[in-house]
């Protein structure tokens, strides 16, 4: 049993971390040959020892002490000769047995492997028949239908993202007429309203604000994950693109009685970008830091330089945190944490993976680490050269391959 030419691979189970005991001593093969050797040799030297000492004893009978021990010699000799041959015979035979059945475990756990990767385009070639024969069999029937679940669920999310597409489209056009009636309205020049009336459009306005902004965000995430964002990259000056960032919240964070902190370094850098989209990733991290933190707290924009050609962008909160179960759920579409939700009911759960799904166009990096109660620090990098930005966005089937 092997994979098949255009499959193989080269690999090997990975050890845990702080093991102590050398990995040799936990190979099945190493256990396999050694148990052959000794079931082959051991018989072996014991029927030597036993012979030679009867050996001794029946001759000592018939002939003098000097011949007796100069034939108990000789016997030995032969013994010794006989044991080495058997040891090499053994040792080839026990090599070939023990290859026979770890090799296709071996390349078994290769493949394993790979489909935890996610490589699902493999097989093996069935040379045997016995068990290993037969577990590779049922390996091949497990690939196969792991393709079709995989097969299966592209079309369903391509089925939904087309589906998430086409509704905002037809809601974008009714909730753009709404906004700009209720806006009329508001202005007076449709006549005067009453004040009741007022805290009524007041509150539609600011929904039908809401909704178009689940809208912008749905067509947005159904663009990335078709390939069809339509970036523009330009050279960016990371610094007074930052400035004029963080300035636009300042209103935001007076109102919630928040101050925000921005930290650039002495040296103007330039990043290979698109501004508009950039601004859309960054500025959903800093509007969850706005929202999450407590009045009276702190936040804190820093910009610095690090190695191999990268920015680090931190954005560092005073807010609720984010538990340890929900870390790996976070950049995740529609995913918001109970605790989230009770504090800011409106939301759409979409905003940090957009935010990472631009970040990832742009070449760079975007994760955070969190502390309940205590705070938030999202981390971003941005390559300085326009050589690490991709060339283009993930097609639709890498972009699901990716996630």
């Amino acid at each position: 049993m092997y994979l098949d030419e255009r499959t193989r691979g080269q690999g090997q189970l990975s050890a845990k971390a702080g093991e102590r005991t050398p990995r040799w001593t936990k190979s099945l093969f190493v256990k396999f040959f050694l148990a052959l050797i000794s079931l082959s040799l051991i018989p072996a030297a014991l029927v030597a020892v036993f012979t030679a000492a009867a050996y001794q004893v029946v001759l000592r009978g018939y002939v003098a002490p000097e011949v007796v021990n100069e034939l108990t010699q000789n016997l030995i000799t032969q013994a010794i000769l006989v044991f080495l041959f058997i040891t090499v015979i053994a040792l080839f035979v026990a090599f070939l047995l023990s290859q026979s059945i770890t090799r296709p475990l071996r390349t078994l756990a290769t493949a394993v492997e790979r489909i935890v990767k996610g490589d699902l385009d493999l097989s093996f070639k069935i040379t045997r028949e016995d068990e290993i024969g037969a577990l590779g069999h049922f390996f091949n029937d497990m690939v196969v239908q792991l393709k079709e679940v995989a097969e299966r669920q592209k079309a369903i999310n391509r089925v939904k993202s087309e589906f998430i597409s086409i509704t905002a489209h037809q809601l974008r056009t009714p909730l753009s007429a709404m906004k700009w009636s209720l806006g009329m309205f508001l202005d007076g020049d449709l006549g005067p309203v009453t004040k009741k009336e007022r805290e009524m459009l007041e509150r539609a306005y600011k929904e039908n604000e809401r909704m178009i902004r689940l809208v912008n965000d749905l067509l947005n995430v159904a663009r990335i994950e078709e390939g069809k964002f339509g970036y523009s990259f330009a050279p960016l000056n990371v610094n007074s693109f930052l400035n004029r960032l963080v300035s636009n919240y300042a209103l935001t964070a007076e109102h919630r009685h928040l101050t925000v902190s921005l930290n650039l370094p002495k040296t103007s850098y330039t990043i290979y970008a698109d501004e508009e989209k950039l601004s859309i990733a960054i500025g959903n991290v800093i509007e969850n830091a706005l929202k999450y933190t407590p009045e009276g707290k702190h936040i804190d924009v820093t910009l610095s330089a690090q190695k191999r050609d990268f920015l680090l962008l931190k954005v560092k909160d005073e807010g609720v945190g984010i538990s340890k179960e929900n870390l790996k759920r976070i950049f995740t579409k529609f995913f918001r944490s109970q605790k989230v939700i009770q504090m800011e009911t409106q939301g759409t759960g979409l905003g940090l993976f957009i935010t990472k799904n631009i970040i990832r166009r742009h070449g760079g990096k975007a994760w955070l680490t969190s502390e309940e109660e205590k705070g938030t620090t999202f981390f971003i990098t941005l390559p300085l050269r326009s050589e690490l930005v991709p060339d283009k966005e993930l097609s639709y089937e890498e972009f699901i391959e990716a996630f």
